[in-house]
């Protein structure tokens, strides 16, 4: 039997013998489930460290883009992400989760891999307590979760990283479960339990990601589709409702997918502005995003710029109706086979639904990165799988048999694990520049790969190379507010500073309030014009916007200098100690602070304990010149 009216298949012996309380065979057959338990437990988390620390160590966590978000590299810190959050009265939470994360990120690669581990643990324990409702045996549970934790997208997006995300989506995961278990009118203590269980989850993915709720209706609806028989008890009725919760069912994909992009428009595909393409061609080709996210579930690899290709018009039309097609057909069969396959379907039906509020973004890091937003949607597929599997051995000798497979399947998974840590030290996968330069030869026209490349180029000292890059991307997309700002360092770097003035006032014409394109037009008015006067108030405006990011920070210790420079250090001060609750170990803020508490004479003792932790970080010597240390 399925799992669906809550009878678990392994409450018999084999030959149909019933278990009896007390007896003999319930202990024996608990007694073996217990150990199927630990050693399934024991060999996902070894699978799951041999395959997260080496790809942490080798490169899979892209370093480069975490100093806004850990303190890894120049004692940055999450004030950019501060200001995130649907109602001001989750924020004192989000707040103490970030700190969190963040005391971790200060131990180095150390705490960035036991971050990494938490994460993977925490999420594991929300999948899981989701599964246990859905399956009604702990064994099955189990296996869904190795199934979803050791997934190439799920591992791929906790080596990304994005803590705060998974941590909602599991923390929502978490909740639905809880839900269903109140659903099945769990009453006394132990309702409770699970009813402050759903809350807590809740408010946890509410406090962390806001996007994580569009998955709370779709949770609702796919339990209807699952047990519709719990509202009513006329057949007729019934039938009508069933009828009914189908249409419902398929409305809603056909409206994210189709309508959605339609509605929003093209540049809410991906982020940002795109040349070239409708909202109607964003709107069809979002069922060839969706098939893109769902191979990368088994394989991610050499799934980048996919947006790129098609906007560039190198995906042929043949394709695109292919997948509306393929996509139709997995809707109809959840709602087909449900009655045969009720978890099957609910698996696919998950991931239908909760795939299609995240797929506006698919082109951006669907990659060797991974994608953490297709953690949510895995979920349905790891359960689907997991009933497959399940009725597979159910009319086997269950326990051993399930020992001996996930035994072997173990070995298996530790081999091919020790497979991809060659290949990620050998750099085959996981070198930035081979990344992108693969997939520009995939797809010679994705502007976004040729953005990432320049990057990389233009911190190797490759001005040329880079600046070929751009001008080709801009051709592209002449908007592309990425490929400006690189366009505008390359062009400073390479002496023409007016030059670059233009590109910045392109990028500040459409977003005229971004910190870092008026840092860098400070910058180029200070120190390359010589209009020191006019970048003050440039840096002023960076400032304005609280609470600051990354690039504000930047900009209040170019403005505290600026300020010293011209004697009101008192100004300057207060500046510096605001951007020290943002970066609180950055040496450079240390060491101008103690500079500027010695020359105005101020608390020695504050000027002191400035200059110790500056010391820590290699910035010793005499009090600077006025301005401060420049970075």
């Amino acid at each position: 039997m399925e799992g669906r009216a809550g009878i678990d298949i392994e409450t018999k012996h084999k030959g149909g013998r019933n278990m009896t309380p007390g007896g003999g065979p319930v202990k024996s057959q608990q007694t073996r489930e217990r150990i199927v338990l630990a050693a399934l437990a024991l060999s996902c988390a070894a699978i799951y460290l041999r395959l997260t620390l080496p790809s942490l160590h080798a490169g899979w966590l892209p370093l480069d883009d975490l100093p806004q978000l850990y303190h890894i590299r120049g004692g940055r810190h999450l004030g950019d992400l501060l200001g995130r959050d649907v109602f001001g009265f989750f924020r004192p939470m989000k707040n103490l989760l970030f700190v969190g994360f963040d005391m971790l990120s200060q131990w180095g690669m150390a705490g960035v891999r036991l971050l990494a581990i938490c994460v993977g643990a925490c999420s594991a324990a929300g999948i899981y307590w989701f599964l246990v409702s859905l399956f009604r045996s702990q064994t099955w549970a189990l296996v869904g979760t190795m199934l979803w934790l050791l997934s190439p997208t799920t591992l791929c997006g906790i080596c990304w990283l994005s803590a705060v995300n998974i941590t909602a989506m599991t923390g929502l995961i978490g909740s639905a479960g809880a839900m269903r278990e109140l659903a099945l009118m769990r009453r006394g203590v132990r309702g409770c339990v699970w009813g402050l269980g759903a809350v807590g989850c809740l408010v946890l993915a509410l406090a962390c990601y806001e996007g994580a709720v569009a998955a709370v209706p779709a949770f609702v609806a796919l339990d209807l589709f699952l047990h519709p028989e719990r509202f009513t008890s006329r057949v007729g009725t019934l039938r009508r409702r069933v009828v009914a919760l189908h249409l419902v069912y398929l409305g809603i994909i056909a409206v994210y997918l189709g309508a959605y992009p339609l509605l929003r428009g093209a540049g809410a595909i991906h982020g940002g502005k795109f040349s070239g393409a409708s909202a109607a061609e964003a709107s069809f080709a979002s069922a060839y995003f969706f098939l893109q996210h769902l191979w990368a579930w088994v394989w991610p690899f050499g799934r980048m710029a996919v947006l790129g290709a098609y906007i560039s018009g190198e995906v042929p039309l043949w394709r695109l109706v292919s997948s509306w097609i393929i996509l139709a057909g997995l809707a109809v069969a959840t709602v087909g086979l449900r009655r045969r396959h009720p978890v099957c379907s609910f698996g696919v039906a998950w991931f239908l639904i909760c795939f299609t509020p995240m797929s506006n973004i698919l082109g951006s890091r669907s990659g060797p990165y991974g994608e953490y937003y297709l953690i949510l949607p895995s979920v349905g597929l790891a359960a689907a799988a997991t009933q497959c599997l399940r009725r597979l051995f159910a009319g086997i000798g269950r326990t051993l048999t399930l020992l001996r497979i996930s035994a072997g399947l173990g070995l298996l998974a530790w081999r091919l694990a020790a497979v991809a840590e060659a290949a990620v030290r050998a750099d085959i996968w996981t070198s930035p520049a081979a990344i992108w330069e693969r997939t520009l030869r995939t797809f010679p026209n994705a502007f976004g790969a040729m953005v990432e490349l320049a990057k990389l180029r233009v911190a190797a000292g490759d001005y040329v190379g880079a600046d070929s890059l751009l001008q080709k991307a801009l051709e592209i997309a002449p908007d592309l507010s990425g490929a400006l700002a690189v366009k505008a360092v390359v062009t400073d770097r390479t002496g023409d500073p007016l030059k670059a003035l233009g590109y910045v006032e392109r990028l500040l014409q459409d977003q005229p309030g971004n910190p870092w394109a008026l840092r860098f037009k400070g910058y180029l008015y200070e120190d390359r014009l010589g209009r020191p006067e006019e970048a003050g108030e440039l840096y002023r405006r960076a400032v304005q916007r609280r609470p600051w990011n990354l690039y504000s920070v930047d900009a209040a210790q170019a403005w505290a200098c600026w300020l010293a420079t011209r004697g009101r250090r008192k100004e300057a001060i207060q500046l510096w100690e605001e951007c020290l609750r943002y970066a609180p170990h950055d040496p450079v803020i240390h060491y101008n602070l103690a500079t500027a508490y010695r020359q105005e004479g101020l608390s020695p003792d504050q000027a002191a304990r400035h200059a110790a932790e500056a010391a820590k970080h290699g910035l010793r010597g005499a009090p600077g010149p006025p301005g401060g240390q420049r970075r």
